[in-house]
């Protein structure tokens, strides 16, 4: 079965994910690794080690500095380039000028190349498992969820959280976008498990207020 560990990094808390299944133990994903320096990527890099993964795919649900803090210490370890839609790369390809803009600050976050750009409805497998990726913008333009029907979860991202949705006024953010993927998750099973980029795991269907 999808078996799932939860990593909170750096200082907005964004949750990092190792999606792995259970019956062939070995490969791994990680979701959004957000770690903000090298003392924190340790608490991913030992457990991966002490529970014999290897991680094959770096994803990004979108490219805000904190969900891809880590991205230069994942590849320099595992050889991993990020991989996102290909409406997000101006996002992750304007990191000093995000940053700037979101916390008036300069600083620096070192990011390795895009290993590959994905595509709305695209299948990707892990072990005996099929995400789909379900482009979900609003937040910002290229965002995406990762959904595996047979596991009846769904990694959002910032598009949906337990009490909440994504908010559209930063750079790059789209009330009506969002809107519209709000309504497209909606017609997920209401079971269905939603890991979020921040804050507790909840349901589509505890979560179907939110969508108006």
């Amino acid at each position: 079965m999808i078996q799932t560990r939860t990593f909170t990094f750096n200082f907005l808390e964004e949750n990092c994910y190792v999606v792995w299944d259970d019956a062939r133990k070995g490969a791994c994903w990680v979701i959004d690794c957000g770690a903000q320096d090298a003392e924190e990527f340790k608490t991913l890099s030992q457990f991966l080690t002490s529970e014999g993964l290897t991680p094959v795919r770096h994803l990004l649900t979108h490219a805000h500095f904190d969900h891809v803090w880590g991205s230069m210490l994942l590849d320099s370890h595992y050889g991993l380039h990020p991989t996102l839609l290909r409406e997000e790369f101006p996002v992750y390809d304007e990191m000093d000028k995000q940053i700037l803009s979101l916390l008036r600050s300069d600083l620096k976050i070192p990011l390795p190349p895009v290993g590959e750009f994905l595509s709305d409805g695209q299948k990707l497998q892990l072990g005996g498992y099929t995400f789909e990726v379900i482009a979900t913008p609003g937040h910002t333009p290229g965002g995406c969820c990762y959904y595996c029907a047979e596991a009846g979860l769904i990694l959002t991202g910032d598009t949906l959280f337990q009490g909440a949705h994504g908010r559209t006024d930063f750079p790059r953010g789209c009330y009506e976008d969002l809107r519209q993927s709000l309504l497209h998750l909606q017609e997920l099973p209401a079971a269905t498990r939603v890991l979020p980029g921040h804050g507790p795991a909840t349901t589509i269907g505890k979560e179907a207020h939110l969508i108006i």
